[in-house]
């Protein structure tokens, strides 16, 4: 056995939490024990290791059922009490299973409707004949379809399958069609009754894994992942198994639970990390930069197991190197240009990818130009997918949907194997659309869903189905109510956890709401930054203040560093608490105002290094409730400045809390002169919210008799008049859209069929030669 690190250099620790439900994880009986990130003594390892094998045999290998249980009518559920009778076995040889075992397409609807309408039922034994074919043929669409209404029924499918070979079969088959349509319920419900089988297969637990971690089960996830190690005569555990699992834990932005599994494969891994595992603890410690985290990565380093791999050597530790510095300013383009070809080829092109991520990160256009000529020019490196990726990221960030799709089309009628649709691009697709035309969103929803959800592109694209449902957004209002932007998914578990808390909040039941974080603190990874702020935002705007301060401690032990817009939250509230304390002591309201103002000033001071253009338009639109003239001219003033001149959206944030200042100043004169200014310029957002508010506003101006109302209409008509334009402009960019993505996936959804049909008729004609001559004859 390796020896372990030592245990010294400690990484900023906080709350491990995930955003399962906490239900998901009660329901297993388990006790959950947070896996410390610091070895203790030997004895602190041996209780861990004993608590997680006994929770492994509690929730993973409880003993079977009979397994020799007949499959009858009593066998089924209790509430499958309309099903009328099952297919016998003479009726199944003469009829089905020649159709069963070619795969016929018609056989996948009969199945169906005969479940649903007719409530006759194959056992699944019977129907494993089906799913085998429908699996060689890559039908993993159907096979779901089939599942979906065998779900109830097949809930304990164990006891209905005598033959373990047969039970083996089928749950593998089962695990990796819910993988490929990406129900990952589905296929971790599966993967629970597989893993009790005596004889695993790596390729499927791996796939298990990522249904826990797509779930969020993360506590179950590493828990696993420990015994596995410690078990592997039993579990093989590949690169892929170590890989899958570095991966979530890089999305959570975790580096004590990297740091936990890493060390873990380091002293009990089958074989030496390779390097792209490596590379995923490398990358991650570099993006923090901090020194305890520098501190244990140069200590990771001299781990014997990981100094036998000679990484430190490598052309991917020099790439990698290479980039952090570039980020930094320690080394230039021209470096660059001179470290490329001291690479090999495939460094090479991983270094090019690395700098177009870098290049999109910092919106330099050219430069990412730059890179990709550089690439079609080494003869050497082929231009891949992940490649033009960034590319097409770039103009999602910018919200150019004419060039996305010109990028596409060039790539698709260029490039032999062009580019292919999965589940990144569908999404840059979508979200692509959406930053262009956000006045749109709905009929975008309306026309995407239309197009996309047709059995035909489903059965060409299993994840098709989940893809659509985690791209349905509703509409959530900012703090000034405005909808155009804001949005979530309620599709999604931090969502559904995230309304859970404001319901209750709004109840007033603090104390429960504060037990429902600490439960979620015990499953595992902490969750999205998002989720905290927005929930903390909640609370601000809410008046639910000591809930805020809750998520204030939470926020500060679990991340590294907070963003400025999180103190800004927290200003808001101290400046709540100040109002709330001086009408307590019955101060005049100009006392308020003048002490809340200077709170703001002194604020600004403090953290003027680290304001960005959006922490100046917040600053500033807090300001203007107090009326601080001289403070947010300077605050706006500054968020002009340091905004990026052709973003419409920071255009559209920066004139409507301007225009809201000056109604609230009484200034119709600087109003109107925004109101001109705005229609002006070009890249500026107009959205449905800014002309209703407009029109509110010249209404509030009116009735103080003011005389530049007519001005104001003139005005308003014009920027009517150009919204309607937009939406003319955006209605067509999105059929004309719409119009490609039809073809493109018609000819995508064609080329499967085909192949499909190839694959059917050599199956016919293998089930052919097996047969005897008087069989009868296959359709």
């Amino acid at each position: 056995m390796s020896p372990g690190l030592p245990s010294t250099v400690v990484i900023r620790r906080g709350l491990n939490i995930c955003l399962g439900y906490v239900e998901r994880v009660r329901k297993y009986s388990t006790t959950v024990r947070e896996i410390e990130g610091n070895d203790g003594p030997s004895n602190n390892k041996e209780l861990r290791n004993k608590e997680i094998a006994v929770w492994v045999q509690r929730s993973l290998f409880e003993p079977l059922p009979v397994q020799k249980a007949a499959f009858t009518m009593n066998s089924l559920p209790e509430k499958s009490v309309k099903i009328t009778k099952t297919i016998d076995t003479a009726d199944w040889e003469r009829l089905w299973e020649l159709r069963f075992r070619a795969g016929e397409f018609k056989c996948v609807n009969d199945v169906i409707k005969m479940r649903k309408e007719e409530f006759t039922l194959f056992t699944p034994s019977q129907l494993l004949v089906l799913l085998t074919s429908l699996r060689k043929l890559h039908r993993y669409y159907d096979i779901d379809r089939i599942y979906q209404v065998y779900r109830k029924d097949w809930s304990r499918v164990e006891t209905l399958m005598a033959d373990q070979h047969e039970l083996l079969t089928f749950l593998k088959i089962m695990i990796e069609a819910e993988s490929q349509v990406h129900n990952f319920e589905g296929a971790e419900f599966f993967f629970r009754k597989y893993i009790k089988q005596p004889i695993l297969d790596p390729a499927y637990i791996n796939m298990g894994l990522k249904a826990l971690l797509e779930n969020k089960d993360f506590i179950t996830a590493r828990q696993f992942f420990e015994y596995m190690l410690n078990n592997q005569e039993v579990f093989p555990v590949t690169h892929g198994t170590l890989k899958i699992l570095l991966t979530y834990i890089n999305h959570a932005d975790d580096l004590l639970t990297l740091k936990t599994v890493f060390e873990s494969w380091l002293k009990k891994g089958p074989t030496l990390p390779n390097k792209d595992n490596i590379t995923l603890v490398h990358k991650q410690f570099l993006k923090f930069d901090e020194e305890n985290s520098n501190k244990y990565w140069n200590l990771l380093l001299s781990h014997p197991r990981l100094q036998t791999t000679n990484y430190k050597n490598s052309d991917r530790y020099i790439v990698l190197e290479h980039i952090s510095k570039l980020k930094n300013g320690e080394v230039s383009i021209t470096d660059t240009e001179k470290l490329i070809p001291k690479l090999c080829r495939k460094e090479r092109s991983y270094l090019y990818l690395q700098l177009l991520n870098q290049f999109v990160e910092q919106d330099d256009y050219a430069l990412i130009q730059k890179t990709l000529t550089r690439i079609r020019d080494d003869p050497e490196v082929q231009l891949r997918q992940f490649h033009h990726s960034c590319l097409l990221k770039y103009y999602v960030k910018k919200g150019l949907l004419h060039e996305f799709v010109g990028h596409i089309k060039t790539v698709q009628e260029s490039d032999a194997n062009g580019l292919k649709l999965d589940p990144y691009l569908f999404f840059q697709i979508w979200e692509c659309s959406f930053q262009a035309y956000p006045v749109l969103r709905s009929e975008l929803e309306v026309e995407m869903k239309a197009l996309f959800d047709r059995r035909w592109y489903k059965s060409a694209f299993p994840w098709l189905s989940r893809a659509l449902e985690l791209q349905s957004y509703e509409k959530t209002a900012d703090t000034t109510g405005d909808t155009t932007f804001s949005r979530r998914n309620a599709q999604r578990i931090d969502t559904k956890l995230l309304k859970r808390i404001e319901n209750i909040l709004e109840s007033g039941r603090y104390r429960r709401a504060k037990m429902i974080l600490m439960d979620q603190a015990r499953l595992g990874f902490r969750p999205s930054f998002q989720l905290f702020y927005t929930l903390k935002r909640f609370c601000v705007n809410n008046g639910h203040l000591p809930m805020s301060n809750i998520l204030d401690t939470t926020l500060q032990s679990t991340y590294r560093s907070i963003p400025t817009k999180v103190k800004i939250l927290n200003l808001r509230a101290n400046l709540y608490k100040l109002a709330y304390q001086l009408r307590k002591a019955q101060q005049p309201n100009e006392v308020m105002r003048s002490a809340s103002l200077k709170m703001i000033e002194r604020f600004v001071k403090e953290n003027q290094t680290q304001l960005n253009f959006q922490n100046y338009i917040q600053l500033a639109t807090l300001a203007s409730r107090y009326k601080g003239r001289y403070l947010c001219d300077k605050l706006f003033a500054k968020s002009i400045v340091t905004r990026n001149p052709t973003d419409g959206r920071s255009a559209y944030m920066i004139y409507r809390s301007l225009l809201a200042f000056f109604v609230r100043l009484n200034e119709p004169k600087k109003y109107l002169s925004t109101l001109k200014k705005l229609n002006n310029e070009s890249e500026v957002f107009v959205t449905k919210y800014l002309l209703n508010t407009v029109k509110y506003n010249i209404v509030y101006f009116d009735k103080l008799s003011c005389e530049d109302t007519d001005a104001m209409i003139i005005e308003y008509e014009k920027l009517r008049k150009r919204y309607a334009l937009i939406r003319l402009e955006g209605l067509d960019a999105i059929k004309e859209l719409m119009a490609y993505l039809r073809k493109w996936l018609d000819h995508e959804a064609h080329k499967h069929q085909t192949s499909t049909y190839q694959k059917q008729l050599e199956l016919k004609k293998q089930l052919k030669s097996e047969l005897p001559q008087d069989s009868p004859k296959i359709l």
